[in-house]
């Protein structure tokens, strides 16, 4: 079984698996990276919770799977055609736009 059925929810549009300790991280961690797999941590606070956390219990650690980008036209990202290139380029595009903003 792989490693990415464990990604059962999104976060910020992504596949994403919340974890509680730091012990399934590490886990998680060395699988993903033996398999070669991108990824980032984010530790938010507990989804669905109204009171006060309980002294020393962790927040969610929230593990989300990066996409990789295809080399072609047709990849998952919607690439486009850079007009001011001299050669045939295409720029890709990541999940939640940042390339789009205008600094």
């Amino acid at each position: 079984m792989s490693i990415l059925t464990n990604f059962d929810s999104e976060y910020e549009g992504s596949p994403a698996v919340r974890l509680q300790t730091l012990r399934q991280h590490e886990d998680l961690r060395i699988a993903l990276e033996g398999e070669g797999h991108s990824y980032r941590t984010k530790i938010v606070p507990p989804r669905g919770r109204t009171h006060r956390r309980p002294k020393g219990r962790p927040r969610e650690i929230v593990v989300i799977l990066v996409r990789e980008h295809e080399c072609s036209a047709d990849c998952w990202c919607g690439p486009t055609l850079d007009d001011e290139a001299e050669e045939l380029v295409y720029v890709h595009h990541s999940l939640d736009g940042r390339e789009r903003e205008v600094h």
